[in-house]
């Protein structure tokens, strides 16, 4: 017998949800995960001819009923992304789904930050830095705007020209006051909320600068991805990763490291493992508290796993049925391709 998947396209997936949608099922997923929900570290490989990476990372979540495994590819001349999302049903196993996953990556992945922002920035919270202008940027800065009420934005990305065009997209889209700055250390200063969204091998700001209350979303925190410095992980009252097993993940290669920052401080001998002070899920359940003072510095240390994933792949697939959007695509469980087959 042959069964049906629906098959989500990025067309189907525009607009479909706003994040607001992606914040509540991204909160809703952690305070699962928090409750013990099963979800790994992103696993890696990779070649240097050609120079391409491969990344996957799987979740459960059985409160909402769904289990899930975002994969992608990063290669080509243009350095390029294929990104998708299978989903199933987690209490009869059956594929549901397959999304394309590039459009909605910026929003999933803000979300968690935002998640993380709820619980660990101040509630007063209202100007923010960001150092890097790419899309994951721009969708971090329309989830926040979600928990906080955000005001101002101080914008720094190498090019100024970059810079410049992102801070005109924000004020327009968003409303806020953006302001190009020349200098990461313009985007430090004086801020509540700190985010930091590149692909660096180097740190991109200097961590002594970090002030009493800040809290910093650090969003490309792989191992040659390396956004803080020692110095910021040692400033850190509370430092919160996505996965506490992220931190420590790796893949074959050196290269594909997890948490370039923490393992710096980790390898210097300055931190131990129990700088970790919670995962995030373990704040969001209630389980630990999260910023128990004005003045702690907190950093949210996240590359993206499958809990943001799952969920937002979950609340996509159930916007998309009730509009009757997605193709069918035909789909043969193990059994009924292999007649005679007994429980697997």
């Amino acid at each position: 017998m042959i069964d049906t998947i629906l098959y989500l396209t990025t067309e189907d997936l525009i607009d479909l949800a706003d994040p607001e949608d992606y914040v509540n099922a991204t909160r809703d997923a952690y305070r699962e995960r928090g409750h013990g929900a099963p979800s790994n570290a992103p696993s890696a490989l990779a070649t240097e001819d050609p120079n391409t990476d491969l990344t996957g990372y799987m979740s459960m979540l059985p409160e909402m009923g769904y289990m899930g495994y975002y994969v992608y590819s990063v290669g080509g001349p243009e350095r390029d992304g294929w990104f998708t999302c299978p989903l199933w049903d987690i209490k009869t196993g059956k594929m549901l789904a397959i999304l394309d996953g590039s459009y909605w990556n910026p929003l999933k992945t803000g979300a968690s930050s935002a998640v993380a922002s709820e619980v660990l920035a101040r509630d007063d919270s209202e100007s923010v830095g960001i150092i890097g202008t790419s899309r994951v940027s721009y969708g971090a800065l329309q989830t926040l705007a979600v928990v906080r009420d955000i005001t101002s934005v101080k914008v720094y990305s190498r090019k100024s020209d970059n810079r410049e065009a992102f801070c005109k997209t924000i004020e327009k889209d968003m409303g806020f006051d953006a302001k190009p700055v020349d200098s990461s250390d313009g985007a430090v200063d004086d801020v509540d909320i700190l985010v930091t969204a590149t692909v660096a091998s180097d740190p991109v700001f200097d961590g002594s600068r970090l002030s009493p209350g800040i809290h910093v979303n650090a969003m490309g925190q792989s191992g040659h991805e390396r956004e803080l410095d020692i110095e910021a992980i040692c400033k850190a009252d509370k430092y919160v990763p996505d996965l506490r097993e992220r931190v420590f993940a790796h893949g074959v290669q050196e290269r594909l490291r997890m948490a370039g920052g923490f393992l710096a401080a980790y390898n210097a001998g300055r931190v131990g493992e129990n700088h970790i002070y919670a995962e995030i899920g373990d704040i969001i359940s209630g389980r630990i508290p999260g910023r128990t003072s004005a003045e702690e510095i907190t950093i949210f240390d996240s590359t993206g796993v499958g809990v943001e994933t799952v969920a937002s792949a979950a609340m996509l697939y159930e916007k998309a049925i009730k509009e009757g959007l997605g193709i069918e695509l035909p789909m043969t469980s193990y059994k009924n391709a292999t007649p005679g087959t007994g429980k697997i």
